[in-house]
């Protein structure tokens, strides 16, 4: 399992890859606390809801 997580990160982490490219409009995935977590957060889905809340409703990100 280790090793296709490590695989995974060398992959999305490259920093000629497709998903890394500020021009791109493919989504961006990061990797949030990967000592503790193996969690994928897409972080342009993120926004999205957060700009549907109401104004008062909005948080940080």
């Amino acid at each position: 399992m280790s090793d296709v997580y490590q695989k995974f990160l060398i992959y999305f982490q490259l920093s000629r890859h497709v998903r890394n490219e500020k021009s791109s409009k493919v989504y961006k995935y990061f990797i949030s606390n990967s000592f503790n977590s193996s969690k994928v957060e897409n972080i342009h889905r993120k926004n999205q809801k957060n700009l549907s809340k109401l104004s008062e409703d909005k948080r940080q990100i």
